[in-house]
């Protein structure tokens, strides 16, 4: 901006612009822009200690002083005395969002000000530590300070401590558990703080009276089930407890007793939420209904069930029915060769042909259930059967690109290629050279197809 000529000082709208990326350039435009009431607006909201080097008529201006301190809290110090002294114009500027800002620059008289404070310390609690000792006792200061941050607490004349509404606004504001380090131990028996206290806070924070008690631990668990690894070890083992901790955070389950691990509700209530729990469970990890719970819930949790579960073709079939197709080479080899189970899990399954043995991808009713789901599969069934017109049209009418792992014979099938390159024109690519140069065959393709573009056929050759 320093270098820029005469012309350029004196144009507003490069002005702006120069402005606007920024404030302090102002400083370089010409005296007549530099006293521009939209320029120095401008200036000032991109970076506010433009205002530092500005005329006392600016300084003094109330619009543009409020700009610059939005812009940053300090600001404040370049306003004009007239307007530093002024209660009103300092209440406006604390609530411009940088109110710790602002108060680093008021005078003992004004740090005195309960008006003031109140305002600035609803904005930020950080004020209360910059506040006269008289105000710091005031009780309203106080509570808007920790209603703000309830980490102030701790910097608030002891007795507030004692305070339960200034306490439960504390809490409720609070960023971590040291708001309640400083919490008096009368209120630290009390069920309302307590409770709210162990939401950001520790269990043993609160009285011993009510960590032993269970009506508070139920409803402690239900707000801050991470506390579940403080309870004592009767508690791990109450029922009651951990369901209402499973129902909250389902891996509490891995804090209860080995006891209650092995209930089935308590398992249940853990493996619906999350499937892979079935891992901390012992000797559920080999029962039937919460195995197909697990894998209901997330298929890839078979990998931790019991060994006899290899063999329950439900279990197995849920699984797959999850998307955890590779189940199949976990399921025994009586399943895997089982052609009632096969056929069930092709037709629940994609991509199971190839996980099969040769005898199913040559069975043509595994196959057709297969390429039926998965176009794609064909590439997996055997040489007979990627020759069997039924069999690869059933996979071009579900993908057209299946073509490609056709026969050679019937790559050359005018129908064939004329219904796989319907679903998808790229499929003509993989047809015989005899079909790929029919005019008439490109031609129905395109009228057809949702695909506009083609990568691999040459249209000067498919629109002849």
């Amino acid at each position: 901006m320093e270098s820029a000529g005469a012309r350029w000082r004196e144009d507003k709208a490069f002005a702006l612009r120069a402005v606007a990326a920024n404030g302090q350039a102002i400083h370089h435009l010409s005296p007549k822009l530099a006293e521009d009431r939209e320029v120095v607006l401008a200036a000032v909201s991109q970076n506010g200690r433009a205002l530092d080097a500005m005329s006392e008529e600016l300084r003094d201006d109330e619009e543009v002083v409020l700009a610059a301190i939005r812009q940053t809290g300090d600001a404040f110090r370049a306003a004009s005395d007239r307007l530093q002294g002024d209660k009103d114009f300092v209440l406006l500027a604390v609530r411009c969002g940088h109110a710790d800002a602002v108060v680093d620059f008021l005078s003992p008289e004004q740090l005195d000000d309960k008006d003031i404070i109140l305002a600035a310390a609803s904005q930020c609690g950080y004020v209360l530590m910059s506040a006269s000792e008289r105000l710091c006792e005031d009780r309203d200061v106080v509570l808007a300070a920790v209603s703000e941050n309830g980490t102030f607490l701790e910097n608030a004349p002891e007795h507030f401590a004692e305070d339960k509404e200034v306490v439960l606004a504390a809490l409720a504001a609070a960023p971590d558990e040291r708001c309640f380090d400083v919490v008096a131990e009368s209120l630290r028996d009390d069920w309302e703080v307590a409770l709210l206290g162990i939401q950001k806070g520790l269990l043993c924070q609160v009285s011993e009276r009510l960590q032993r008690d269970k009506g508070f631990v139920l409803e402690a668990v239900a707000r801050a089930p991470r506390i579940v690894s403080e309870l004592e070890e009767d508690f791990l083992d109450d029922k009651d407890v951990m369901l209402q901790a499973i129902s909250s955070q389902a891996s509490s389950v891995e804090m209860a007793t080995e006891r209650l691990r092995d209930d089935e509700d308590i398992a249940r209530a853990a493996v619906s939420q999350d499937g892979l729990l079935v891992q901390h469970l012992a000797r559920l990890r080999e029962d039937a209904p919460i195995a197909l719970a697990a894998v209901s819930q997330e298929g890839s949790a078979y990998e931790h069930l019991g060994e006899s579960l290899r063999d329950d073709d439900a279990v197995v079939l849920a699984v797959i029915s999850q998307g955890a197709r590779k189940a199949l080479t976990w399921a025994t080899e009586r399943l895997q060769n089982d052609r009632g189970f096969i056929l069930r899990a092709v037709g629940r399954g994609t991509g199971m042909l190839e996980l099969l043995n040769a005898t199913f991808r040559d069975d043509k009713e595994v196959v057709l259930l297969a390429v039926a789901r998965d176009g794609r599969s064909l590439q997996h069934a055997s040489e007979r059967l990627r020759d069997d017109q039924e069999v690869v049209k059933a996979a071009v009418s579900h993908d057209g690109l299946a073509f490609t792992f056709a026969s050679m014979r019937l790559r050359d099938n005018r129908e064939l290629a004329e219904k796989a390159a319907c679903g998808d024109p790229r499929a003509l690519s993989s047809a015989s050279k005899r079909l790929q140069e029919d005019p008439q065959l490109a031609l129905k393709a395109a009228a057809v197809s949702a695909v506009t573009s083609w990568t691999t056929i040459d249209w000067r050759v498919a629109l002849m």
